[in-house]
């Protein structure tokens, strides 16, 4: 098997393993839509930062990355992303493909001071996540899923529920402030600044988005976000919304958390939407319980900080 740089003309092929790879998680992760293709990998083809697993004259991997940032997780170094359409191996010996392959990788990133490595996998794709694992790599973060399909909305007595309009964003600012310092905690540790927060609350005041909350009496105690596209290449489209955001007051989880989803279930599902997805971080506990109870998991982030001695 030979490694070598990923190129424009290995195209075809790393399109038709990438599809190859999605069915697979398609037989176990039933939400997931019939798609007659992965998005279009020419960006990564031709960026120069991927490299190709060649044996027997065939291409049995890839992997390819985005162009890299400087300060990547909050962090003081560059580093770079891996979505999950953009990678793919056969299945024969695939653990060693990838482990060979990211050998190659990540000594050209390394080389060029990119030092936070992240890869999305599909879920189930338990081989090469070990193949990752064993080379370093932790989960962060995780995509999930599901099919609406209408019902009834779970009503708990004292509750309401609505869809809060745009320019009363500001009205769940201290949610968003709680679920920043609810992210602090151990064992997730993000960031939780002052000055960080009030600038992540003003970005996401101003993103097109839609806000669902619960209520008891007058006071709003969860909310949850809705935007038009997600971060895989399949949380977009006419037919499917993402949640971007979602915070609960303590005492009122679980419950409320539920019924608010439900409304929010069934008011996507009358507009004719089909399909809702999440994003959330695997560390956040309260994170994790909820949505993998409510929605099929279908990728796993994991991610790699390389310290600089290595350099």
């Amino acid at each position: 098997m030979e490694i070598k740089k990923l190129e424009i003309h290995h195209l075809e092929a790393i399109m038709k393993l990438a599809y190859e790879n999605y069915l697979e998680e398609c037989e176990v992760t039933k939400s997931l839509p019939d798609m007659e293709c992965v998005a279009d990998l020419s960006y990564f083809a031709s960026n120069g930062l991927g490299v190709v697993a060649i044996e027997n004259g065939q291409v049995v991997g890839f992997i390819a990355c985005f162009e890299p940032w400087d300060n990547a997780f909050d962090s003081n170094v560059k580093g770079t992303f891996v979505p999950v359409h953009a990678h793919g191996a056969v299945v024969t010996n695939r653990g060693r493909i990838y482990k060979k392959m990211y050998e190659v990788l990540a000594n050209d990133l390394v080389a060029n001071k990119v030092m936070y490595h992240a890869i999305a996998f599909y879920a189930h794709d338990y081989v090469a996540k070990e193949a990752m694992w064993q080379y370093g790599f932790g989960m962060r973060c995780a995509d999930a899923m599901k099919t609406l399909n209408g019902g009834e909305i779970v009503t708990i007595e004292g509750i309401t529920y609505d869809e809060l309009p745009g320019e009363r964003a500001s009205e769940i600012r201290e949610l968003r402030k709680k679920l920043t310092y609810h992210l602090h905690q151990s064992p997730s540790f993000m960031r939780a600044t002052d000055e960080y927060i009030n600038f992540w609350i003003q970005k996401a005041e101003k993103r097109d988005s839609r806000l669902f909350v619960a209520k008891d009496k007058n006071e709003i105690v969860a909310f949850i976000e809705v935007c038009n596209y997600g971060e895989t290449f399949l949380s977009g489209g006419e037919d499917a919304r993402h949640i971007c955001g979602a915070y609960c007051l303590e005492n009122y989880r679980g419950g409320v958390a539920r019924g608010l989803l439900s409304y929010i279930e069934q008011t996507l599902y009358d507009e004719g939407i089909r399909r809702l997805g999440v994003d959330f971080e695997t560390f956040n506990p309260t994170a994790y319980g909820f949505w993998s109870k409510h929605f099929e998991i279908y990728t796993n982030s994991l991610t790699r900080r390389i310290d600089e001695c290595g350099l």
